[in-house]
Parts: structure tokens; C-alpha cells; sequence
């Protein structure tokens, strides 16, 4: 099977995760001294911080997100380890491929963009806008479904064909 290119809006949503990481250590860097000592750690359902810690927090999540961010990347580029549970032609494994890539590189978006907010509110010790693990359930989970849905699409059309081609042999 030869190698997939990405799409245009995985492309996208690889730059964009990249630039949302760097910017937000960037942050991190550039106001440290100006971060209080004791920060939120942890927050509630509503979003309002029920554990406090060290700033140095910051630094143990901002290595959490960029080893994920890593991880996922990694992931993305070895489509053989995905475990894509039905059979399909070579076409439509290749499409398959494409899709799943796609729901990953959008989820490491969603992810990056999560993680980056819960640790700007920290350094400034804000509390998390209460509509945020709504927001985060209702992406993360809608992306998942919407490319199995997708991907679903692609088996059943499959099917299809092959049962055509049966039928007209």
C-alpha cells in the first residue's frame, strides 16, 4: 500500500495543534516570574478550582501536553497499529485510513487546545469557564462519533460493492 499524503485540513490541524503548543509554552516562558506562587491544580464540574499547588504544576502539565501531542503524532504516522476492525478492499482501506487519520489529527487539536487552556487559566489563576468540560465532551466525543459514522459510510459502501460485483460475475 503506498503512502497517504495528508489532506488539507489535517495539514491544518497539524499546524495549528504545533502552534497553539509553542505559543502556549511561549506564555508560560515570557510570564513565569509574574505567575503566582500558588496556583489552581485541579477544578471542579463548574470549573472552579478545588486544589491549589506550585506554579512548578505548570511545568509537570505543559510535559503532559507535549508528550501527548507527541504520542499522537506518532500514532498518526503508523496507520498499520490502527485497529481498523473490518475488511475492506484496498480502496476503501485507503479511505479508511484517510478518516481515521483525520478524526486523529482533529481530536490532537481539540486536545492541545483543551490542555492549553487549563493551563493558561492556572498560571493566571482563573477559574475555567463553566461551559468547558461540556464543551471538551461534547467535541471530543462528536468528532469520534461523526468519523465512525464516516468510517461506517465507507465499509457499508464497500459492501456494496463487492456484493455488485458478486452478483454480476
Amino acid at each position: 500500500m503506498k503512502k497517504l499524503s495528508y489532506t488539507v485540513w489535517q495539514k491544518i490541524a497539524e499546524i495549528l495543534s504545533a502552534i497553539v503548543i509553542i505559543a502556549t509554552l511561549a506564555a508560560l516562558i515570557s510570564y513565569w516570574p509574574q505567575i503566582a506562587d500558588k496556583i489552581p491544580s485541579h477544578y471542579n464540574s463548574a470549573g472552579q478550582p478545588d486544589a491549589w499547588s506550585n506554579k512548578n504544576m505548570l511545568i509537570a502539565l505543559a510535559i503532559v501536553q507535549v508528550v501527548l501531542f507527541i504520542g499522537i503524532t506518532v500514532l498518526s504516522l503508523f496507520p498499520k497499529i490502527w485497529n481498523i476492525p473490518v475488511a475492506v478492499s484496498e480502496a476503501g482501506k485507503q479511505r479508511m485510513i484517510l478518516k481515521t487519520r483525520t478524526m486523529i489529527c482533529t481530536m490532537k487539536l481539540l486536545l492541545v487546545i483543551g490542555f492549553s487552556y487549563i493551563l493558561l487559566c492556572s498560571a493566571v489563576g482563573r477559574q475555567l469557564s463553566g461551559w468547558f468540560l461540556a464543551f471538551m465532551i461534547i467535541t471530543v466525543i462528536g468528532n469520534m462519533i461523526y468519523y465512525f459514522v464516516k468510517t461506517a459510510q465507507i465499509s457499508l459502501q464497500d459492501a456494496r460493492h463487492a456484493i455488485k460485483q458478486d452478483l454480476e460475475e
